[in-house]
């Protein structure tokens, strides 16, 4: 997760790109999708306390994706959920104790809240507790993302069902979670951006944002080849939009100029770039299960999503 110079604030972006960006952009900024805390210790019970900044109050999300912390633990390299770590209902502040089964040393996992920025974080273990680095992923250098409210999370149950928090976990990698709602547009500034970090994967996956298919086109195929000019090896993956039953004709013109930003990519003779279909990332059966709002996924749509770019990705990086 990238930080802003002052270490005391939690920020998905450099303080020197934060003037230069919209209003809302800037505010998501500060929402800590993709921020995970990773240790290991021996202590048999973990402490959380924290204070949020101000409720988002997503229309169709449920509390435990805007504003829970997401409890893993596992020994051998196998993380399994504990426990989604929510605030009180009367004050805001979240002061919530889950206490382990034994004492031994476990591998220990948080997942931050998709929507709400942090402005005090605390985290309590037994005293004498040890307190170790967590093992290496296997993929150390992140897979970024940077997408639309999709991306970031809406509208997960709870922060770990996101699609790049699973991915995370599946592949056993580092991320980094560019998604801002309703806000990635395919700013040249954060193509830019993004274009200077050190990656092993990149997935483009705003289609959902940009207002129309004329500013789609307009922007597509400029930021990959910012990113791709910049980092000639790099795997690239580009994703359209998932809820492509929604507006059938509209999400067609829209992956067509997708296809071609890869079609583009091939004839220059890129063979790091896939593209990935939106209309299959919901599956065939149930699609429409899949979705909250006939847009968004609920963990369901997020894990057939997960599903899907985990089979290309993997492959890809292995």
């Amino acid at each position: 997760m990238a930080t802003q110079d002052d270490r005391s604030v939690f920020c998905r972006l450099p303080a020197w790109i934060l003037p230069q960006l919209p209003d809302n952009l800037r505010r998501l900024a500060y929402c800590t999708a993709g921020a995970r805390l990773r240790f290991r210790t021996d202590s048999p019970f973990i402490r959380l306390t924290s204070e949020l900044r101000k409720d988002e109050n997503m229309r169709f999300i449920g509390r435990g994706g805007v504003t829970g912390f997401d409890l893993y633990s596992g020994e051998g390299g196998k993380m399994s959920f504990c426990k989604v770590m929510l605030p009180d209902l009367q004050t805001g502040e979240i002061d919530v104790e889950y206490k382990f089964r034994s004492e031994s040393v476990k591998d220990i996992l948080i997942h931050f809240p998709l929507f709400l920025g942090i402005q005090r974080f605390q985290l309590g273990l037994k005293p004498g507790s040890l307190i170790l680095k967590p093992k290496p992923y296997q993929i150390q250098d992140p897979v970024v993302f940077y997408g639309s409210s999709i991306t970031q999370g809406a509208y997960a149950s709870r922060p770990g069902n996101s699609y790049p928090h699973l991915l995370s976990r599946w592949l056993d990698a580092d991320i980094y979670n560019l998604g801002f709602s309703g806000n990635a547009k395919g700013e040249q500034i954060l193509a830019e951006y993004i274009a200077q970090l050190t990656m092993n994967a990149f997935v483009l996956d705003y289609d959902h944002n940009a207002p129309t298919p004329a500013i789609l086109e307009e922007t597509h195929f400029r930021f990959y080849e910012t990113i791709r000019k910049t980092r000639p090896e790099l795997p690239i993956f580009l994703v359209s939009r998932p809820d492509f039953d929604l507006h059938v004709e509209d999400s067609v013109v829209r992956r067509a100029i997708i296809q071609d930003t890869y079609r583009r990519g091939n004839e220059n003779g890129d063979k790091k770039l896939w593209f990935v279909d939106g209309e299959t990332l919901f599956g065939e059966q149930e699609r429409d299960a899949c979705t909250v709002d006939t847009c968004h996924p609920n963990d369901l749509g997020f894990m057939r999503i997960a599903e899907v770019l985990y089979s290309v990705i993997k492959q890809v990086l292995d």
